[in-house]
C-alpha cells in the first residue's frame, strides 16, 4: 500500500506544483496477487499472461488516494485495500477483453466495472476502491481539507466507507 500512496502522491504534487489553487486529486491502483504488485501490461501477451494468472484467485486491490491545497501545499494522503475474486474466464473471454483494447491501461489487466467481462464473481471492501478511486474517501478526506460542497450538493454529514460505498457483492459474474 505505500507504494500506491507514495505513486498518488507524486502524481497530485507534480500537478499542484503547477497551480495556485485549487484542489489535486491523485490516485493509483495496482492488484497485489500473493504478496506481489501486478501492474499495467506491456502488452497483449503481457496481459493474456496476467490474466490467466488471475483467472478464478482471490487477490486485492488496493488504491493510493492524495489530495493537494495547491495554495497551501497541505495535503492528505491514504490507501485502502479491497479483496476481489474473479470468476474463471474462459480462453475466448480473455481474448475478446484483449482485443477490445480493456486491458491496455488496466493494473492486472481487468476492469471489474467491465460491463462485457464481468470478471468479479465476489468482492469484499469497497467496489469503488477495485474501479480506483474510493470516492467515500475522497469526500471524507475533502472535508478534512476544509472544502466546502456546493449547498446543492447532497453530501451526508457523516462520510464514510463503511455505509456509502457497496462493500460487499456476492454473485455468479458471467454466467
Amino acid at each position: 500500500m505505500d507504494m500506491v500512496r507514495r505513486l498518488s502522491c507524486e502524481k497530485a504534487q507534480a500537478i499542484a506544483a503547477t497551480l495556485t489553487s485549487g484542489f489535486v486529486i491523485g490516485a493509483d491502483s495496482t492488484v497485489v496477487f500473493e504478496g506481489q504488485a501486478v501492474g499495467k501490461p506491456v502488452d497483449d501477451d503481457d496481459a493474456r499472461r496476467m490474466l490467466h494468472q488471475l483467472n478464478g484467485t482471490t487477490h486485492h486491490v488496493s488504491t493510493g488516494i492524495t489530495i493537494v491545497d495547491a495554495e497551501s501545499g497541505e495535503f492528505l494522503s491514504d490507501a485502502l485495500t479491497s479483496q476481489i475474486t474473479l470468476r474463471n474466464l474462459s480462453d475466448q473471454e480473455i481474448e475478446r477483453s484483449i482485443v477490445s483494447g480493456v486491458t491496455d491501461d488496466k493494473a492486472g489487466a481487468y476492469a471489474v466495472q467491465d460491463s462485457e467481462l464481468r470478471p468479479a464473481s465476489d468482492w469484499q471492501g469497497c467496489y469503488n476502491n477495485i474501479v480506483g478511486l474510493p470516492v467515500c474517501r475522497l469526500l471524507e478526506m475533502l472535508r478534512e481539507l476544509g472544502y466546502r460542497f456546493p449547498d446543492e450538493w447532497e453530501i451526508p454529514d457523516q462520510i464514510t466507507c463503511d455505509n456509502n460505498c457497496p462493500t460487499k457483492r456476492s454473485g455468479k459474474g458471467n454466467t
